[in-house]
């Protein structure tokens, strides 16, 4: 199910009932002097749905995944927009696109408004959760995953798609990256103010140039028989850095405009690894392990880091205090170099070298405006993804996990990122952090602990852990 049945789902992600088809419908069928179909189309697949989804479909993925490239120096890009559904047009939405070079998308809509965790809502009423809506691509494979308003993430399990609806996921994912990545995705033919490119002999984007800046204003997704399956129209740009980005459009499907899109934000500065592109709720099941569970695959926003070295035989607690405290006094002598409502991002994190002992503390602060510095000892860290390991509580006290008693966890971390064979060492080695918060009288928090290899990559299947 592509973006179309995405919209099909509008109903159920934000808790109202879908309104009729609306009114209007751009032209379909095979249009005259459109490009012939390809000569291959898709058949069904005899695999079960189940089996896309498996530990080991989801490894083989990311081992049959597309060397990576870059885009103008760009290697993941994270794209937000405002969707406006032309059925709900008092209901809004938020997209959030993520792509990296080549052949890997991640797509995720959902209602715009608060979320579980962001307090009460109006009235002191508990924020209900919303409805999700996720696609996935990772080379050839494409998933999907549906949660409905008012049921847990957890309650819905993401799917493999094959056959026409994997046509279809594919062809909406080239559709969007045609426009976003123009023109450097694709292999165009044509002349004069229309262009094609074939898509892996599932399809073909037609596009319509304009006349005087040469850039798309619609872009037509043509199915194996030569329908229209989905496009984007009147295609509004503009200009960031020197290149060209879509700044709104419709999304057409069906025959109906579904949606209006406002791009409101473009980050270009990312390194998501491949493991970003599966279906979140099954990515930990890759390594195999007892408490795989509690794995997680995030994104990390970019930000400004101080690494503050850990004397020798100093314990975590005393290390994470330490820390904390210099965190403070960061804190307030920075006062004057943050824009107003700005503050440090009140957590530590504990670096730890090979083997297991604290090695560092790290103290992290969002990106400093453009030409100001947050003073000396800060770098920049890039926006990433990164492995996250859920700590377990100890059994005792209040029930929260304190600095000292994460042994067990760190085993059990350690564990699952420890290679059985060569594979991982053209990984890069694995780096390990323990996120500290400061909860006041409650105390030092343990939250979970952040795993990176250099290539971001999954961790490799080891013993079983503790």
């Amino acid at each position: 199910m592509g973006l179309f049945g995405v919209w099909c789902l509008s109903g159920a992600l934000s808790g109202a009932a879908l309104a009729q088809e609306p009114a209007g419908a751009a032209p379909t069928g095979q249009e005259s002097g459109s490009p012939p179909a390809p000569e291959t189309a898709p058949t069904g697949s005899a695999v079960a749905p189940e089996d896309l989804v498996s530990p080991d479909a989801l490894r083989r993925a990311l081992a049959l995944a597309p060397k990576r490239t870059k885009i103008d120096a760009m290697r993941s890009v994270r794209i937000y927009s405002d969707i406006l559904f032309t059925s709900e047009p008092d209901r809004p939405h938020e997209l959030t696109f993520s792509a990296a070079f080549p052949k890997r998308s991640r797509l995720s809509l959902r209602p715009a408004g608060p979320r579980p965790g962001d307090g009460p809502a109006k009235g002191g009423a508990p924020v209900a959760p919303p409805g999700l809506s996720e696609r996935y691509q990772l080379g050839d494979a494409v998933y999907g995953r549906d949660v409905l308003a008012g049921s847990p993430p957890s309650a819905s399990r993401s799917y493999g798609q094959a056959g026409p609806a994997a046509v279809e996921t594919k062809l909406d994912f080239a559709l969007r990256r045609c426009a976003f990545f123009w023109p450097d995705e694709g292999r165009f033919e044509g002349a004069g103010w229309s262009r094609t490119t074939q898509v892996d002999g599932l399809g073909v984007l037609l596009l319509r140039l304009d006349q005087k800046s040469g850039l798309p204003t619609e872009i037509r997704a043509l199915g194996p028989g030569g329908q229209t399956t989905a496009q984007l129209s009147r295609i509004q740009w503009q200009t960031i850095d020197g290149r060209a980005w879509p700044k709104s459009f419709e999304f057409w499907a069906g025959g109906s405009k579904i949606w209006t899109e406002t791009v409101t934000g473009i980050e270009r500065d990312w390194l998501l690894g491949d493991p970003w592109f599966l279906p979140s709720d099954r990515v930990g099941e890759i390594v195999g392990k007892k408490n795989s569970d509690r794995l997680r695959m995030r994104v990390r926003a970019a930000s400004e880091v101080r690494t503050i070295p850990i004397p020798k035989g100093q314990s975590i607690r005393d290390a994470v205090e330490s820390a904390l405290l210099e965190w403070r006094k960061q804190q307030a002598a920075s006062q004057s170099q943050v824009t107003p409502g700005e503050r440090l991002i009140p957590t530590a994190a504990i670096v730890l070298g090979d083997d297991g002992e604290a090695r560092a503390v790290e103290l992290e602060a969002p990106p400093s405006p453009k030409g100001r510095s947050r003073g000396p000892g800060w770098t920049h860290r890039k926006a990433t993804s990164e492995w996250v390991y859920l700590l377990k509580p100890p059994s005792r006290g209040h029930g929260h996990s304190e600095p000292d008693d994460t042994s067990q966890s760190l085993g059990e971390g350690r564990a699952l990122l420890q290679s059985s064979d060569r594979a991982s060492a053209k990984r890069g080695p694995i780096r390990i952090r323990i996120g500290i918060i400061d909860r006041g009288p409650a105390g030092l928090e343990a939250v979970e602990m952040h795993l990176t290899r250099a290539a971001n990559q999954a961790p490799e299947p080891g013993p079983t852990a503790p």
